[in-house]
């Protein structure tokens, strides 16, 4: 059995699996792991593309067809595929730094550590930010354990991504094989925010090691589903908070953050809705009510009183 699989989904990524096979074979890690690329129903020359980097990768690789089915089954078949006992994921358009194996895996050596999180680069239309939680929020939840990683207990990483901390990407997750299976891998039911659901629960669940320093580079797209469609990206975000809370029993301040944060997402949901000009003061009055705030307050008034189409 080898360490690691690195699970790598793909659609139409023709033209950039191979700049993220590549990273990922450069990896500075002298133990065994494989590749496992899941081409999710592409139309362009993916697959072929991956056959290409195969004949340069030095580690073992294998490539899967599926039809088109999301990125989130794409996920879950590599998953299910792998023969590591620790699954990692790249999207087939982004790239990981040489370190990323060297500097997570060593914590899988505590059997109470049941994922490792790093941070990442955003990069968009040529220009790079980092993505890192700052340290002084880290602490309030979580423990250093040395060289920039910090001992994540639950439901501390809940706790940061319910302040609106964004912690992660599932280009910087490592996580136990058995662990991603137990917690349901990653929801197929949505067209956007699909690995939203997952963060919740794998940070209320598990104990997790949190690296504060970007591990890999997320390349956005124009044509990203999220970005191409707000309103069902909202739509979407509202449906898996809700989800969350009726499956999750959770304490008092967390069901306050859980409620601000659905509040939140109402709230852009009616003003996508209402710059289309279709039925939205419901889901605002909604809003209002279940996060009640002066911005709520004052963003209902405002669209009330400069309304741009009719209310439906």
């Amino acid at each position: 059995m080898c360490d690691v699989s690195i699970v790598v989904p793909a659609y139409n990524a023709e033209h950039e699996v191979g700049r993220c096979l590549a990273s990922l074979d450069a990896q500075a890690w002298d133990r065994s792991f494989e590749i496992v690329v899941v081409d999710d129903g592409s139309t362009d020359g993916t697959q072929e593309a991956v056959k290409r980097a195969a004949t340069l990768c030095h580690r073992p690789l294998r490539l899967i067809c599926q039809p088109n089915s999301g990125s989130g089954a794409a996920r879950n078949r590599g998953t299910r595929e792998a023969k590591g006992a620790v699954v990692a994921f790249c999207d087939a358009d982004d790239v990981w730094t040489s370190c990323l194996l060297r500097k997570c895996l060593p914590f899988f050596a505590d059997t109470s550590v049941q994922a490792v999180l790093g941070g990442f680069a955003e990069s968009r239309e040529g220009r790079t930010c980092e993505q890192v939680v700052a340290q002084e929020a880290l602490r309030r939840v979580a423990e250093p354990v040395g060289c920039g990683a910090y001992r994540v207990p639950p439901p501390g990483g809940l706790k940061l991504l319910l302040a609106g901390f964004y912690l992660g990407h599932p280009d910087t997750l490592l996580i136990r094989k058995d662990v991603l299976t137990a917690l349901g891998g990653f929801p197929e039911d949505y067209s956007t925010s699909e690995d939203l659901l997952l963060w919740m629960r794998l940070l209320n669940q598990c104990c997790l090691v949190y690296i504060a320093s970007a591990l890999a580079t997320y390349f956005v797209r124009s044509g990203t589903r999220s970005r191409a469609n707000i309103e069902q990206s909202w739509q979407d975000t509202v449906r898996i908070y809700e989800r969350f809370r009726e499956e999750t029993p959770l304490c008092a301040s967390l069901r306050r953050m859980l409620r601000r944060q659905l509040g939140t997402s109402r709230m852009s949901l009616a003003l996508s809705r209402w710059r289309k000009g279709e039925s939205w003061l419901r889901l605002a009055a909604y809003a209002c009510l279940e996060s009640p705030s002066w911005r709520h307050a004052w963003m209902l008034v405002s669209m009330a009183f400069t309304l741009p189409g009719s209310e439906g």
